[in-house]
This record gives C-alpha cells, structure tokens and sequence, in this order.
C-alpha cells in the first residue's frame, strides 16, 4: 500500500486530538439511510440477497428506540454511513427494498458515474452478486465534525463483517475486499475476484446460528457488569487483525481500565465493565492506518457475535482520544474496543 495522502494523515490526527466537533446545526441534518425511490421488496427468509441484507444491514423490525428503528449493525451516534449497493442498486434499509428506479448522481459510487438503467431488471439479484459498501461521510461529519475519520472507517468495518458473518450463516461465505481512499473507503464483498487496487480482508468465518445474529445488541453500560468468563475473544478479534495490530482483554478492575475512562470521548464509567477487549495498532498514520481501523472493527465484530454466542453482554467503544498503550507488542494506538458483561 501506499502511504496515506497529506489530507488523510492529517484528519487522523485531527481526529486523535479529540478536537472540538463544535455545535450541532440540526436545520443541516442529513438523511441517515438511503431511500428506494422504486422500492423493490426484498425477501427476509431463505438464503438469496434478501435474507443476507436482512441478517446483516436492513432495520431490525422488531426494535424501535424513541421511535428509532435500529438496524442490526452498530454505527457511531446513530449515523449509518454506510451505504449498501447490490447489482448497482441501492439498498433502503428501512424498508428493506432495492432501488428498481435508474441511479442518481448523488448515489452513485464515489468518482464513478451513475448507470443509466431507465428500465430496470425489478428482480432480486442473485445470491452471489457482489454486495458494495459505500462511505456517504456527511452523515457522521455533520455530528462528529474533525473526529470523523477513524468512527467512519470503524462503521464500514462493521457493517462488513456483518454481511460476512450473515453470508456464513447462510452457508455461501464471501471474502471481502478493501479499496482504501479514506472518509471515501469502500468495501467489496464477493464470491468472485478482488477489485483492482483492493486490500484482502479476509473471508467468512465459521458460522453462527441466525438467532445470534439477531441477538447482537449494543447493551446498555449499566449491564456491563462482572463476573465475565471470557470465552477467547481476543484469539478470535486476532485472525482478523493486520500487521502492527494487537488485541487483548482487560479484566474487570485492570489499572488502564481508568486511564481508558479518561480517552474514551466522554463515554461512562469503563473502571465498572467486566472487561474490555482493545484493539491496538500503528501510533502515527501510515500506509495500513485505513486499513487496520476497518480491521480493527471487523475483529471487534467477530468478538462480539462470539460473546453473545456466550450469553454476554457487549457494546462496541469506538472514540478514543490520544490513546496510545505500551503492552507486550509494544506501542499501540486504540483503535476500537468491546465493553463486556456478564
């Protein structure tokens, strides 16, 4: 890989300063999910393209926050910048549909023209076509404002393994692939060839019941208490990490769990978890830092649907200011970590 672009470097730095994201204009306000302005319907049962995009991305029907409809795959605040894209066509996650309409500019992937499909295929593709993930940043820059870059890399990880993860339940794995270009990532999943210019993620791993899968919540941190019997999540965060990148689990009273409190961006209390599993990689930006923050989230996304395979309780924690360890593989900057409960 190359090394980042003078603009990317210095957005993660931004980002690891903990800068000001400054007010929040909500007349600005963008829309958190694509929408199907044709819905196509989509299947939620079986194992084609529907059930894989209902296991993994689409609104979980059955919860509704504050009038919230919550999807199955965390994102930061909210924000879901994370666009989907199967056949060329978008996927609403709402109504869990696909656009059967022709794509508009403002869809269409990052640098490329949109198709002209003015009669358009209202089929369900088939269950291998590749699924894209698209990075739409105004969505978390207009909260998070110069603290963006690494939350953003962050979702697009985990809405990856979260299709990676639904493909191996529904037994037709895929391996995903990165095209690294910062707040514009993007992520190829396929059971074809990689992508030109791409960065191997890895594939499917082994397979967990649907019923895990839609069991996955982020818990409340008042439920992220002690006793926890870890179940091995950090040789499982392991197989998806890179080069320079390190997990561990902090057990429940660890010294650096209150020197973690104090980077976590202002989240509650981490000294009252039953542990928490931190990812680590390079200090200062370089050629693999977009990778390994997608890496990063993939392995806490895995680790996750292992731990409520378990019967714990977990919440992916993602913002982390000026977070620099010095554990057995030396130096490391926080990129994600899982609170744990019992």
């Amino acid at each position: 890989m190359t090394a980042p672009t003078q603009d990317t470097a210095a957005a993660f730095r931004l980002a690891w300063s903990g800068a000001d994201p400054g007010p929040t204009d909500h007349a600005t306000r963008p829309a958190e999910a694509a929408i199907a302005t044709r819905p196509v319907p989509l299947a939620r049962d079986g194992d084609g393209t529907g059930a894989l995009l209902a296991l993994s991305l689409a609104a979980d029907p059955d919860r509704v926050v504050g009038g919230v409809r919550l999807r199955r795959v965390p994102s930061a605040g909210g924000r879901y910048p994370v666009d989907a894209r199967v056949g060329g066509r978008v996927h609403d996650p709402l109504a869990h549909a696909l656009d059967g309409g022709p794509a508009t500019p403002d869809r269409a992937a990052p640098g490329r023209a949109a198709p002209d499909r003015t009669e358009p295929d209202r089929a369900e593709p088939g269950a291998h076509a590749d699924v894209v993930l698209d990075l739409v940043p105004e969505r978390t820059v207009w909260r998070y404002g110069p603290r963006s870059l690494p939350v953003l890399l962050l979702d697009l990880g985990h809405a990856a393994a979260a299709v990676l993860a639904a493909a191996a339940t529904l037994r037709r794995p895929r391996t995903a692939h990165l095209v690294p270009d910062g707040a514009h990532s993007r992520v190829v999943l396929t059971t074809g060839p990689a992508p030109d210019d791409a960065v191997g993620l890895g594939a499917s791993a082994d397979p967990h019941p649907a019923a895990v899968l839609r069991a996955r919540r982020s818990a409340p941190f008042e439920n992220l208490r002690p006793p926890v019997a870890d179940p091995g999540l950090d040789r499982v965060a392991r197989t998806r990490l890179g080069a320079g990148q390190h997990a561990a689990v902090l057990g429940a009273g660890h010294p650096l769990l209150a020197a973690l409190t104090r980077r976590a961006c202002g989240l509650p209390d981490l000294t009252g978890v039953g542990g928490l599993l931190v990812v680590t990689g390079d200090v200062d930006p370089g050629p693999d830092t977009v990778a390994q923050h997608v890496r990063a989230s993939l392995a806490v996304h895995d680790a996750w649907l292992a731990a409520t395979a378990a019967g714990l309780a977990a919440r992916p924690v993602g913002c982390w200011v000026e977070a620099v360890l010095r554990g057995p593989g030396g130096r490391g900057r926080v990129q994600h970590a899982l609170a744990l409960g019992g």
